[in-house]
């Protein structure tokens, strides 16, 4: 592909996302309203959770040719257990300061 395609590309994954992430919040909103046609329409909205995956899918095939698959997979298993790991930090400070119990 050449430069000009793959800024269309990636212009129009975003407008992509945004549309995903209107869904997902709609999907959120009208799950919980009074009228059972409103929360039905929750079921469409889901439709989201989907075109993330779709788009994740298609960003991965834009990357270049990947030369070494351990150092791949170290890189992608740093950047997401590293925020993983410091959210379940936070959130247990959160609990321990609050004097909770961890069982369920």
């Amino acid at each position: 592909m050449c430069d000009n395609e793959v800024k269309k590309n990636t212009y129009f994954i975003s407008w992509l996302r945004a549309f995903a992430m209107l869904c997902i919040i709609l999907c959120h909103l009208t799950q919980h309203a009074p009228h059972a046609i409103v929360r039905d329409t929750a079921m469409f909205f889901n439709i989201g959770v989907e075109l993330f995956f779709i788009i994740s899918g298609f960003c991965f095939g834009l990357q270049q040719k990947i030369n070494s698959p351990a150092k791949w997979y170290a890189r992608r298993a740093k950047r997401i257990l590293v925020p993983y790991e410091l959210f379940l930090g936070v959130l247990a400070l959160i609990y321990l300061a609050k004097g909770m119990s961890f069982n369920a």
